[in-house]
């Protein structure tokens, strides 16, 4: 399963409710979140803009390697990524 990161400038409630519809999710801030999935960045990205009528940015990146550090993150983010990346 992936870990990928999607930030988007104003997500709408379409959007989120896509974010949280799957497996497992953490929301860093109203427009960064990390999923968990199986499908590629690209898969997501094509998803959320399918759901959205908007033409704001979005960037969807992989992020699934352990490797990773924080700051002044709240901890039950930062408990979600060390139990799910």
């Amino acid at each position: 399963m992936n870990s990928i990161l999607v930030y988007l400038e104003n997500p709408s409630s379409v959007i989120v409710n896509y974010l949280k519809a799957n497996s497992s999710w953490a929301k860093f801030s109203d427009s960064c979140w990390i999923i968990k999935t199986y499908k590629t960045p690209g898969q997501v990205r094509d998803e959320i803009r399918q759901s959205s009528a908007s033409t704001e940015s979005v960037i969807v990146i992989d992020v699934s390697s352990k490797n990773w550090a924080t700051y002044a993150v709240a901890k039950d983010v930062t408990d979600w990524l060390k139990k799910e990346l």
